[in-house]
């Protein structure tokens, strides 16, 4: 639209949005919001139930209010034309419109076709309207709009001419549905297919209505089958639209009567064909079409059919991404309990990966059970199973500490993700990969280079877009390029939302909480991370919620909101429970910090036992903020000496990792220290 708009400028207009998918929807924001600059005008026609979906939906809104008096005489003098109508009747029909122009139109119309020799009878509702317009139609156009309405509000010839009988004369009905103003000839979509449309969506309704439910069953039934022999292979709708026709001959069949063979087969021929559709929408990221196509699939589909069992995996792990961890669990399990060996073996790793977001503590049995999934995987050379079994394996590196095993793992997975053609899980193995570069001992430059190099290769897939840029960002801010630090958030942010990707729009606050408190922004840093956090909450995530609610306590520290930064450190024990947060160094850490904040002195008898465990870990980034935790206690407690011990150690470490930004923070502080040593 942008390339339009340089030549000449652009209106578009768009109907019916409140009919528009989800990622249709992020589609017209993302355009209304990123094309400023372009001389473009965007009009949408909808209902007020947009609205309701999208509170915050951008740009002027105007409600069409019903018509005055005054416009209704207008219009109807309009519309009657050279035709005369008595001034009691003109106000009758104003009366009943109450406002509503298709009323007026529609009524006119009628009395245009049979002007009533005795008091005219004037329908109480537009719905009543248009039913009796329908009903005085000769039986070939009243046919014909009937079957037309199962098509859609547009329809072509050849569809119809499927639905009717061989017998009946289409092209005089059409006709004569095109005078009496109910559809209208219409651009085709499908290269050799007159088209039609109806003149308005209630028009298509009533003809609709008036359909019994076993015709409706039977013509969308055949309709499907026109469908299936149209040549759409070019088409990402064809198996979604065959899929559709036939769910309602399916669901209109079982309202009339018991399941049989002949529902069962229906079924399961519309849930094969939603799968289909579903697994598309999987590879290429639309996060709510995938969650709406497999989850209509699983529905169609026996309890027991391997075809729904194989989709299960696929369907949880795109519940995992939106945040619905407790459906996803749900289907997961089913699925580790019925299906095949392989698809068994991947749900069970997306189950244990769901298990460390709700629980701190990993299974005990994770690992054996992680290292036999790889060995099959291996001898059936399975790459998405082994994309997805080598990630969980760099999530346990990732919980237990360990950046360096992290990163070869995330790398591994997405090698492997990458020759499946699996552009989703490739996107989550990057995230991690991303991940090990930022907290682990690569340095801040060498991690930039390879983060480029990925993204310049990457081709134009979003989602790894995404998870390349968000990683990123951090280390742009660790060298001091804040502006395009922030740059690389705000488009990571844009993506994960527009894509459905909640849990990852979640774990950005990682990054974003970073940049801001790299900034000096500590105020925006918090706000980065509370909102991180309550999406992990709102998800029942608790593995990624402990040590966000770290890193939100240490900013609400630095800015004396104490009380806050208490209640996030209780929840960050409560997601680690009484074991883990004993042992976790980082919790440690941010409680001696906060108890520096109120005054509180610090225990002398943690210094040695928390720099030998600074010592051995891989996590510098996490080790040297730490390290600076440790620090204010002690300075709080009057043990400057110490104080320059542990900020000596995170300036090592700032140093080696090459953050220049939170080096130079440190380097600031031990110079102020040793200016004010006693000579």
């Amino acid at each position: 639209m942008e390339h339009l708009a340089r030549e000449r400028p652009v209106l578009i207009l768009l109907d019916d949005l409140q009919w528009g998918e989800a990622t249709f929807l992020d589609l017209v924001e993302h355009l209304v919001h990123l094309s400023r600059s372009a001389p473009i005008l965007l009009v949408g026609l909808a209902r007020p139930e947009l609205l309701e979906l999208r509170p915050a939906w951008p740009g002027l809104k105007v409600g069409l209010e019903a018509l005055s008096g005054p416009e209704s005489a207008m219009l109807i003098q309009t519309l009657l034309g050279e035709r005369l109508l008595d001034e009691r009747s003109r106000g009758r029909i104003s009366a009943a419109a109450e406002g509503n122009p298709l009323f007026l139109e529609q009524m006119l119309a009628m009395l245009a076709e049979d002007q009533p020799a005795g008091e005219l009878a004037i329908p109480p509702t537009i719905q009543a309207l248009l039913g009796a317009r329908l009903d005085r139609l000769e039986a070939g156009p009243r046919g014909a709009i009937q079957r037309a309405s199962v098509i859609g509000q547009e329809f072509w010839m050849g569809a119809l001419r499927e639905l009717s009988p061989a017998v009946e004369q289409l092209g005089s009905s059409l006709l004569e549905l095109v005078r009496a103003e109910l559809i209208r000839p219409h651009d085709s979509t499908i290269p050799g297919e007159d088209a039609f449309r109806f003149a308005h969506i209630l028009v298509r309704d009533a003809a609709y209505r008036a359909l019994p439910k076993q015709e409706r069953a039977d013509l969308h039934e055949r309709l499907a089958t026109w469908f299936e022999r149209l040549d759409m292979s070019r088409s990402l709708q064809h198996d979604e639209i065959v899929g559709y026709h036939l769910e309602q001959a399916f669901r209109y069949k079982t309202e009339l009567g018991p399941a049989n063979a002949e529902t069962e087969l229906l079924a399961r021929s519309a849930g094969e064909r939603l799968a289909a559709a579903g697994r598309r929408a999987y590879l290429r990221g639309d996060t709510p079409a995938t969650v709406n196509l497999l989850g209509r699939a699983g529905d169609l589909l026996p309890a027991r059919y391997p075809g729904r069992l194989e989709l299960l995996p696929d369907l949880g792990a795109a519940l995992m991404e939106a945040g619905d961890l407790e459906r996803a669990s749900i289907l997961l399990d089913e699925a580790v309990q019925h299906a095949k060996p392989g698809a068994a073996s991947l749900a069970s790793i997306l189950r244990q990966m769901i298990a460390t977001q709700q629980d701190y503590d990993l299974p005990p049995e994770a690992l054996p059970e992680l290292d036999a999934a790889i060995s099959a995987f291996e001898s059936e050379g399975d790459q998405r199973g082994l994309a997805r079994a080598w990630l969980l394996r760099g999530e346990i590196h990732n919980y237990l500490g360990e950046r360096e095993q992290m990163g070869v793992a995330a790398a591994r997975s997405a090698e492997h993700a990458r020759r499946a053609g699996d552009h989703r899980a490739e996107a989550e193995a990057l995230r991690l990969f991303g991940g090990a570069l930022v907290y682990g001992p690569t340095p801040v430059s060498a991690g930039i280079v390879r983060l480029e190099e990925i993204l310049a290769g990457g081709g134009s897939n979003r989602m790894v877009e995404a998870a390349v840029i968000a990683p990123l960002s951090a280390l742009k801010g660790m060298a001091g390029d804040l502006d395009r630090a922030r740059e690389l958030v705000r488009r990571a942010r844009r993506i994960y939302d527009e894509l459905g990707l909640t849990f990852q729009l979640a774990r950005l606050g990682f990054m974003s909480g970073r940049v801001e408190r790299l900034a000096g922004n500590l105020e925006g840093a918090a706000q980065e991370f509370r909102q991180g956090c309550e999406l992990l909450q709102a998800m029942g995530e608790r593995g990624r919620l402990s040590g966000m609610a770290i890193e939100l306590t240490n900013v609400l520290a630095d800015v004396d909101e104490l009380g806050e930064a208490e209640a996030w450190l209780s929840i960050a024990e409560d997601a680690m429970g009484p074991e883990s947060a004993a042992q976790s160094f980082d919790l440690r850490a941010s409680r001696a910090r906060l108890a520096a904040a109120r005054g509180e002195p610090g225990d002398e008898t943690l210094a040695e036992e928390v720099r030998a465990q600074a010592a051995a870990s891989d996590d510098y980034t996490w080790r040297a903020d730490a390290l600076c935790n440790f620090a204010v206690s002690s300075l709080a407690s009057g043990r400057a000496l110490e104080a320059e011990h542990f900020l000596r150690d995170a300036l090592a470490v700032y140093e080696a990792k090459g953050d220049v930004v939170s080096a130079a923070r440190v380097q600031a502080l031990l110079d102020r220290l040793a200016s004010e040593r006693p000579a």
